[in-house]
């Protein structure tokens, strides 16, 4: 379906349920291994500092794990 077809009222339907789906994401979406972040961390050298830009469509979980070390 063309969402440029939908009515304002579908669009808002949507967009709620969306929201609520991504709360649950977020919620319930596990970490990322604490090995893999270490590893990433390691093999591009970061340190306390260090830029670090996370691009994807997901909550920003690993962005939290970045900050944390």
């Amino acid at each position: 379906m063309d969402l440029n077809m939908r009515t304002e009222g579908e669009r808002k339907g949507a967009v709620h349920g969306y929201d609520k789906l991504a709360d649950f994401y977020d919620k319930y979406r596990p970490d990322y291994p604490e090995e893999l972040i270490t590893t990433i961390i390691n093999r591009a050298e970061l340190a306390a500092g260090s830029k670090v830009l996370e691009i994807g469509a997901g909550s920003g979980k690993a962005t939290a794990q970045f900050a944390d070390f």
